[in-house]
């Protein structure tokens, strides 16, 4: 309820409210994930070139590396330094930043609200084991997984009545990109299917790697 739960802060910007609109597949569905080693400013004037919906920073550092892009940014704080790095990373102008538990999320919120940073919004990593957990400080949730744990968007969904969206496993990324590699699977319709899956299961949007393979598909 309110103050925790600020329905606006996801409908801030145009970007914003495209990203979390139900709508069918398309661009404005996609967020490409940028791990911590790779090319963050690169992949962000990619990310904007192919007008997909946002950039998700696996290390929310790389974010200040980057130029000013009208994509919306998400990115993920290191556990061991959640509040620190949060007010930081809010003021380098991450639009939302994304915490690994309920408790991170509660004392996220009170630190960036305690700086005037309200508008900020964040969202929780759920893991199958919490599919009963109220994560009453986070604006929306993001099932971590991929084809395995799709069937859990609509239970997180029903249970805390929020907005849920994917988040593509690395090992799962890191299997597919094997599996490309070595010709046992066809890379676009496979690619494809992912993210469409993704979306049909009930998810506001999907942060995959993919994301801009996808998008030269749409």
């Amino acid at each position: 309820m309110f103050p925790n739960l600020r329905l606006r802060r996801l409908r801030m910007t145009g970007n914003l409210r495209n990203l979390f609109q139900e709508v069918r597949l398309s661009k404005n569905d996609l967020v490409q994930v940028v791990s911590s080693n790779e090319d963050g400013r690169g992949m962000a004037e990619a990310a904007a070139k192919a007008e997909i919906g946002g950039i998700y920073f696996e290390d929310w550092k790389e974010m200040q590396n980057m130029s000013q892009t009208n994509l919306v940014k998400l990115a993920e704080l290191q556990i061991d330094d959640e509040e620190n790095s949060a007010v930081i990373a809010a003021q380098s102008g991450i639009d939302i930043i994304v915490v690994n538990s309920a408790d991170a999320a509660s004392r996220v919120r009170s630190v960036l609200d305690a700086e005037k940073l309200t508008n900020t919004a964040i969202a929780a990593i759920l893991c199958p084991e919490s599919t009963t957990e109220a994560f009453t400080a986070a604006d929306f949730f993001f099932v971590k997984g991929g084809l395995k744990t799709i069937d859990l968007v609509s239970s997180f969904d029903d249970i805390n009545h929020r907005p849920v969206a994917t988040i593509q496993a690395t090992t799962e990324y890191d299997m597919l990109q094997t599996a490309f590699s070595n010709g046992w699977l066809s890379r676009d319709p496979v690619i494809m299917e992912y993210v469409t899956a993704m979306k049909r299961s009930g998810a506001r949007f999907v942060a995959t790697p993919f994301a801009l393979d996808a998008a030269k598909l749409i």
